[in-house]
């Protein structure tokens, strides 16, 4: 893996993991005094990891993401189907509503 580089604070960044939906798995560098979600004292260093690549790995990291995409893509779709079933409903309400007025009026 070879020696990490030296972070703004003169200490060794440590290897860390992305786990966001564009770059599942990908190993970087950062700040060792980095915490998740705030940077709690970090220096904010940040560079990629670049690894000899194991076949295996990037193949899954490759699926990992066409995974993520198509599962937005159907997260997608469902929304625009609830949005098709309410106009439908609504439309089915309004049919109803003016099948009984008119019945209500003929007598």
């Amino acid at each position: 893996m070879g020696k990490a580089p030296n972070c703004s604070y003169s200490i060794p960044a440590t290897v860390k993991t992305s786990w966001t939906a564009k770059n599942p798995g990908k190993k970087f560098y950062g700040c060792a005094y980095y915490e998740h979600n705030n940077g709690g004292g970090s220096c904010g260093y940040f560079k990629w990891h670049e690894t000899s690549g194991c076949e295996r790995c990037d193949k899954l990291v490759r699926h990992t993401r066409n995974l993520i995409k198509k599962v937005k893509d159907l997260e997608i779709d469902v929304e625009k189907t609830k949005q098709k079933e309410r106009r439908i409903n609504l439309m089915l309400f309004m049919a109803i509503v003016t099948v009984i007025y008119q019945w209500l009026w003929k007598e």
